[in-house]
């Protein structure tokens, strides 16, 4: 600002007659976006034929809205940590026993009722030190917190008391990794925008060995570091958007499940931006996020199965969305920042949806533009305390739109 997989056939077919009857739309592909996506699991390249490929029309099946109440049945506010601390953007969120924060490039640990702040490692470039850390994820038994350091080595510390467990190093060669998925407790994948080589996403074991890939390069990627490509809903799926016009691709326990093709129709960013034959794509950048089309769809999640995510339109506008399971109805609502970055998802779990407010009490109710943090306002009131960020947690019922 994703094999074959051994699944039963008949299990596989119920599942994607399903999914139509619920609303779902499928494309089809060329092979050279479907058939040819592959994902690496023990070190087997196996085809990535038979994931159902699902299509969502947002901009058809929402209605823009400016006031949220009506779409809102639950709606919390409440500071991250309890004194007066402003951490420096909250990135990332990852809610279990602990709130594991990732602000500003630093990891820190707070118990849920806002105390007990700790910080997991420290900057520097010693035993478990980082100079930035880019993404975290906890391990599928949440024992430990993996985090992607600058660089693309993952730092492991144990979940609870954030004691230094050791590194696995990746090879700075497959190019700036911006993203980490625990596919096992031993394996995880790397998601790399621009990748020096074939593919998006590289599967390594805990010792740093490259165990396979998936995802293949498609034209190019935006790296954006105001996007959040890997997202994370109640603890176990995982999704993997590719800042681009290629599918988000969805993980649940390591495993591809589906994918989801949003499709803007006459919004769509023409190809001619994507051509591979401009010699540097960066040199378009900012027409680009001028232009009337909607782009860098990310930090997608997928609350009691429905669907909220970020999209930027005309004149880089932001853009929250909130659509239900069966692809039919739902809500958008630009996003404007004043002190602070336009507000967007940052977590998810068990229905909630988690946003950053980190400019809570310097705008009246009269001055606010964003329609969440207005309702926030309406709702709460304006804070005793100003220096520290809080946390919006919401539980959206889009049902009631016509």
């Amino acid at each position: 600002m994703g094999g074959k997989i051994a699944v039963i056939s008949t299990v596989r077919v119920i599942a994607f007659h399903a999914m139509e009857t619920i609303g779902f739309r499928f494309k089809n592909f060329s092979p050279l976006l479907v058939g040819s996506i592959l994902i690496a699991c023990s070190g087997r390249q196996m085809s990535y034929e038979g994931i159902p490929l699902l299509e969502c029309k947002p901009n058809s099946i929402t209605v823009e809205v400016s006031e949220l109440s009506s779409y809102i049945s639950e709606l919390e506010v409440f500071p991250l940590a309890k004194d007066t601390i402003a951490f420096k953007g909250v990135a990332k969120l990852l809610i279990s026993d602990r709130h594991i924060v990732l602000s500003g490039g630093v990891v820190f640990s707070i118990s849920t009722e806002g105390d007990n702040l700790m910080k997991i490692g420290n900057v520097g470039r010693g035993p478990g030190e980082y100079l930035s850390i880019k993404d975290i994820a906890l391990s599928p038994d949440g024992k430990e917190l993996w985090c992607l350091e600058l660089y693309n080595s993952v730092l492991r510390y144990n979940s609870t008391d954030g004691i230094f467990l050791g590194k696995v190093d990746v090879p700075m060669a497959i190019g700036y990794a911006k993203g980490v998925i625990p596919m096992s407790p031993t394996v995880f994948a790397l998601y790399i925008p621009n990748p020096t080589s074939g593919h998006c996403l590289k599967f390594f074991d805990i010792n740093g060995n490259e165990t396979g890939h998936a995802m293949p390069y498609c034209k190019y990627n935006f790296d954006m570091g105001f996007s959040i490509p890997v997202t994370v809903t109640d603890g176990r799926v995982y999704a993997v958007s590719p800042e681009s016009k290629t599918p988000t691709v969805v993980y649940c326990d390591g495993i591809p499940k589906r994918q989801h093709l949003f499709d803007f129709d006459k919004k769509n960013v023409p190809d001619a931006y994507y051509s591979l034959n401009q010699e540097d794509p960066w040199n378009v950048l900012g027409e680009l996020f001028e232009q009337d089309y909607y782009k860098q769809v990310s930090s997608v999640f997928f609350p009691k199965g429905d669907f909220c995510f970020r999209a930027f339109g005309k004149e880089s506008s932001s853009w929250n969305y909130y659509i239900n399971k069966e692809f039919t109805k739902g809500i958008r609502w630009p996003s404007v920042g004043v002190f602070t970055p336009p507000i967007c998802p940052i977590a998810s779990d068990d229905g909630y949806v988690y946003f950053p407010y980190e400019d809570y009490g310097y705008l009246s109710l009269e001055e606010e533009k964003d329609a969440l943090k207005r309702l926030v306002i309406q709702q709460y009131g304006l804070p005793e305390h100003t220096g520290a960020t809080y946390v919006i947690k919401a539980k959206f019922d889009v049902e009631n739109v016509r």
